[in-house]
């Protein structure tokens, strides 16, 4: 298993990537760019996330990957990047550490316990539900930068109109009792299932 260490960590959203005519994001450097900014914002508003720390007292973030190491490691690095000056590496005083896997069963293998999922590559339907229902499972914020993964359980991803708001699906927040503190609600867009509404 490749693992990149790296130490990590409020609701802006700009500036922001290149658009389309209909102003939504037009490339996937664009969406992994602002969806890194919402995935930290998100994880700043759980309520529980000094809770979800190793035994080392840092916070463990997977970065899951398709095939590209290279990008994975790039966009690693700019989640590290984040934050200002003494909160920069760190998530609520927690020092984070990225480990880049490109299959969920690896995280299992090694017994690692992520406070958060990240997707940084679209992946099939029959994986992104395995990441949905371990996220549920062990109560962690999942998130995806690409269009359906939030209509699809991902709890956390990106809305684009004219401008970019945080998407959560509440089926899946509700089911991982993940609290997410309500400023962050108020901003996001909603994802309601049908099954529910």
């Amino acid at each position: 298993m490749m693992v990149l260490c790296v130490c990590v960590c409020c609701l802006t959203f700009s500036p922001l990537p290149a658009y389309s005519a209909d102003g939504t994001l037009d490339n996937q450097s664009g969406r992994l760019r602002t969806g890194l900014k919402i995935f930290r914002s998100m994880l700043l508003a759980d309520r529980e996330i000094g809770k979800k720390v190793n035994q080392d007292d840092e916070t463990d973030i997977v970065f899951i990957y398709h095939s590209n190491i290279s990008k994975a490691k790039h966009y690693a690095r700019s989640f590290v990047r984040m934050g200002r000056l003494e909160n920069k590496g760190q998530i609520k005083g927690s020092h984070v550490k990225v480990h880049l896997v490109q299959h969920l069963d690896l995280v299992k293998e090694v017994s690692l316990k992520p406070a958060a999922i990240f997707l940084v590559d679209p992946l099939i339907e029959d994986r992104v539900k395995s990441i949905v229902d371990y996220g549920i499972a062990h109560g962690i914020i999942t998130f995806s930068p690409y269009e359906g993964d939030v209509e699809n359980g991902i709890l956390g991803g990106l809305f684009t109109t004219s401008r970019i708001h945080p998407y959560v699906n509440i089926n899946t927040i509700e089911k991982s009792k993940v609290q997410i503190k309500p400023f962050f609600l108020k901003v996001a867009k909603a994802y309601v299932p049908d099954n529910i509404k």
